[in-house]
């Protein structure tokens, strides 16, 4: 117990200071204008991707019940389901953004945060690509895999980094956005990966049981 719940706080943490590193390192390397820039859009893109982390709650009784009735077909059917119809919204956001973000920006924060529409439309792809994955997370947790979940946190935000660091240092605030971009696919290959091997070696096991 006392295993899986450092995993999980520590995941999380990870997770909270991912979101909030790449506004620090714009502000530091950029100045404050710029980081203000950043901020409004990763908002923006945080919006995007809220009723997905909504449903990741919700999510987690139904895995959990799965695993124990060895439903593992049924799971997988879930996850996918999941998977594109949050997806599939995300998307349809994604469109919604990029024909009025502009005119968005100048309604809801000003005219002075138009400048923000590059980076905020690369932010919100990353939001996008991260809500195609938000159900990778929760099955390896409910599968007791805490600690691997933990560990690919671990070398994501690693990696990230110096990512973050250098885009910025060469392309600017637009750098910051090709980095988070790359950071999303990274974190959804990163989970994938380990969850498709889960369920091949449940499926095996199954098949052999038969």
């Amino acid at each position: 117990v006392w295993s899986f719940v450092w995993s999980t706080n520590l995941s999380s943490t990870l997770e909270l200071a991912y979101t909030h590193i790449g506004t620090l390192a714009v502000g530091w390397m950029l100045g404050p204008r710029e980081a203000a820039l950043f901020r409004i859009a990763r908002q923006l893109g945080e919006a995007l991707a809220k009723p997905a982390k909504l449903l990741i709650p919700a999510i987690y009784p139904e895995l959990s019940r799965m695993i124990e009735a060895r439903q593992f077909g049924e799971m997988r059917s879930l996850i996918e389901r999941s998977a594109l119809l949050a997806g599939a919204g995300a998307m349809l956001a994604l469109v919604i953004c990029w024909g009025i973000g502009e005119i968005g920006l100048r309604l809801i924060v000003g005219p002075e945060f138009v400048p923000a529409y590059p980076v905020m439309m690369w932010l919100v792809a990353a939001a996008v690509v991260g809500i195609w994955s938000f159900p990778l997370e929760p099955v390896m947790v409910s599968a007791g895999e805490a600690h691997k979940a933990l560990m690919v946190r671990v070398w994501t935000t690693a990696v990230y980094i110096p990512v973050l660091l250098a885009s910025i240092h060469w392309f600017g605030l637009i750098g910051a956005g090709w980095a988070r971009m790359f950071s999303a696919v990274l974190v959804l290959a990163a989970f994938l990966v380990p969850v498709v091997r889960w369920f091949r070696q449940r499926m095996a096991e199954e098949r052999d049981g038969a």
